[in-house]
């Protein structure tokens, strides 16, 4: 699938367009870094070397079986790891954690 970086959330579009998209607002994770992968993981990606792991205690599913209907919000904490295939791990979690900083700035 694909990981989209907007302004105030992370959004994963799954390649099986019957999986719901998740909608991760930054202001809902509480952690968001770097992790290694297991051996097992390494055998399975194109960029063996890490991953993204991200951990919110509400996210936002939407388009389940690519219907079109009202956002289903999980509360709870759950985490999410995203192996990048074509972009570098360490360019993307710079501006994720700049757009993350911002959204939980005190207002």
């Amino acid at each position: 699938g694909r990981l989209k970086v907007c302004s105030k959330s992370l959004v994963f579009e799954p390649k099986d367009v019957m999986k719901p998209l998740i909608k991760m607002k930054f202001e809902n994770c509480l952690k968001i870094e770097e992790i290694s992968l297991t051996e097992k993981e390494k055998l399975t990606s194109v960029n063996p070397n890490s991953a993204i792991c991200v951990d919110c205690s509400r996210h936002a599913e939407m388009l389940e079986g690519n219907v079109i209907a009202p956002y289903t919000f999980r509360d709870g904490s759950r985490k999410f790891v995203f192996v990048l295939n074509y972009g570098h791990v360490e360019q993307c979690l710079r501006r994720i954690g700049q757009l993350h900083r911002a959204a939980t700035l005190q207002k």
